[in-house]
């Protein structure tokens, strides 16, 4: 069935993204336009673009997942670097990190819940740079002594939007030079993903609630995807649980 919308919201923990179009946006239908058959190789500035769109999309996703997922089980996120002592390819990085993560369930019962990014470096050795959500605490030694084919960092993750902006920039760095590294990887299935939300009724129906609200950021864009648009950026923090629950209440039942 085919809709159509002027407002787009995204709420992803504490923090809620509004976007007003100047122009109706239409969902829910397929396009009829034929399949094209050929396809012109793009020029290395078009790839760059294309590749520099692609990794501020996947910014933007990695930022709403941290959101979601910072507060579980009781527990804060990490931000944990594992290295190597010798030269592996990415399916070897990726089979000594499911033995990590064995490790982790064998011991402590942990199901690895993450999201991350491998680093390729100038020297050929790969970083893996992943964010576990509701991780047990455990010393650095055990862990070191679980991951024993390199060297483990573990930082905190501190509760606030310029933090999740900071992590997320430093996965993605210089990953626009390279058309194969800006995709991240996440643990399967366990993940609270954002309540994207398509409905100017809804809209309405929670603005009361928002009057209070801590404005992070507000800024108008024009594309020639999305037209002219504003976006702003809402802190529910202030909020009180009732008023939280509600606007994701409301989110909710509008599918």
């Amino acid at each position: 069935m085919r809709k159509h919308f002027i407002s787009e919201l995204i709420l992803s923990g504490n923090n809620l993204e509004v976007t007003e179009f100047d122009n109706i946006k239409y969902f829910g239908y397929k396009k009829t336009t034929p399949k094209v058959t050929t396809r012109n190789t793009p020029s290395l500035e078009e790839k760059e673009a294309i590749n520099k769109k692609t990794t501020t999309r996947a910014i933007k996703e990695v930022k709403r997942l941290l959101a979601c997922n910072y507060y579980t089980d009781n527990r804060t996120a990490k931000f944990l670097t594992f290295t190597f002592n010798v030269n592996v390819s990415k399916i070897q990085s990726k089979d000594r990190l499911k033995l990590f993560h064995k490790r982790l369930k064998r011991n402590y019962g942990y199901i690895a819940k993450y999201v991350g990014v491998s680093e390729l470096q100038q020297n050929g050795n790969i970083h893996l740079h992943l964010v576990y959500f509701g991780l047990p605490i455990i010393s650095h030694e055990i862990l070191q002594n679980f991951w024993s084919y390199g060297s483990v960092n573990v930082k905190k993750i501190y509760n606030s939007d310029n933090s999740f902006r900071n992590i997320t920039k430093y996965l993605f760095k210089d990953k626009d030079k390279n058309n194969n590294s800006n995709r991240y990887f996440t643990s399967k299935n366990n993940l609270k993903r954002p309540i994207i939300v398509r409905n100017d009724l809804v809209y309405e129906k929670v603005k009361h609630l928002l009057k209070d609200c801590y404005m992070d950021y507000i800024y108008t864009g024009e594309n020639e995807f999305l037209g002219a648009y504003t976006k702003k950026s809402l802190d529910l923090s202030k909020l009180s649980p009732y008023e939280k629950k509600s606007i994701e209440t409301i989110l909710l039942n509008s599918f």
